[in-house]
């Protein structure tokens, strides 16, 4: 062979780490607990093009099968349509925020803290990503508004619909998914319910490509220090939108192949 010939590709590298459990603080509805992590994610000495990341039920569902009021009190907290595949939202309004530290400096001037800010960045990644509300955003199922213990003219449930099926005084309480007035229907798909899908579609990404354009130094240099990312959550009484989680990460990475005298080589790191 003449010379020489070298490709420019992607190389996606995965992180998983454990958000510790906060659900066991909030005692019931109407009630929050704001739940921070940090982690070193790495990627040092690359050029990162994006990143994506989804936060995903793990564990089991906390409480006293005596005398807890919550279902499935003790069994594993598995998605039972959509596996570890999805993304839980906060039942609060802004509930889910993040930022990202780059060498030492943050990405954003300030948190990304609305799901339209965070839909808008998930799209930049690769192109338009097509989820409905009801999947993506959870709080607009759960009332957000304060409750009272019955259900009166000048006090109404800013949710339509009753917690209780006998009794037409008894409001939706605050942070409470009522399944027949929330988004997305709660008819069967093989025989469960699509209620699982309530906002568990809450995908999130950064991306820092200047172009769609493969081409090398297309993202950020990552220096010899690894990258930072914050999360803050809100959890409520629901197990299902709270406490202990996954955090599964996928950073795509710039990484080159030369071909020069019969001889392959790989670059492990962009630079």
């Amino acid at each position: 062979m003449v010379g020489s010939l070298s490709v420019n590709y992607t190389q996606y590298i995965n992180v998983k780490s454990d958000f510790t459990d906060a659900a066991s603080e909030v005692a019931d509805y109407g009630a929050k607990q704001t739940q921070t992590e940090n982690r070193l994610i790495g990627f040092s000495n690359c050029v990162l093009r994006s990143i994506m990341f989804n936060c995903y039920n793990s564990g089991t569902v906390p409480g006293d099968v005596a005398t807890s009021a919550l279902p499935y009190v003790g069994q594993s907290k598995v998605n039972p349509l959509l596996n570890k595949y999805h993304s839980r939202g906060s039942l609060v309004k802004d509930g889910f925020r993040f930022n990202l530290n780059i060498n030492s400096i943050p990405y954003y001037s300030s948190q990304v803290e609305t799901d339209l800010r965070m839909f808008r960045e998930l799209n930049k990644c690769h192109g338009n990503f097509y989820v409905n509300k009801g999947l993506y955003q959870a709080w607009p199922q759960a009332r957000q508004d304060k409750w009272t213990n019955t259900l009166t003219d000048a006090a109404p449930s800013a949710q339509p619909g009753f917690t209780d099926l006998d009794a037409n005084t008894t409001p939706t309480k605050q942070y409470e998914v009522n399944d027949r007035k929330a988004a997305i229907a709660n008819q069967g798909w093989n025989g469960i319910s699509q209620k699982w899908l309530r906002g568990m579609g809450h995908y999130n990404g950064v991306a820092f490509k200047m172009s769609d354009q493969n081409v090398q130094g297309n993202g950020v240099a990552v220096g010899s220090q690894q990258v930072d990312l914050t999360v803050e959550y809100d959890s409520t009484y629901d197990p299902w939108y709270s406490g202990t989680c996954t955090l599964s990460l996928f950073g795509e990475v710039e990484r080159r192949m030369t071909i020069h005298k019969g001889v392959v080589a790989i670059t492990t790191a962009s630079y």
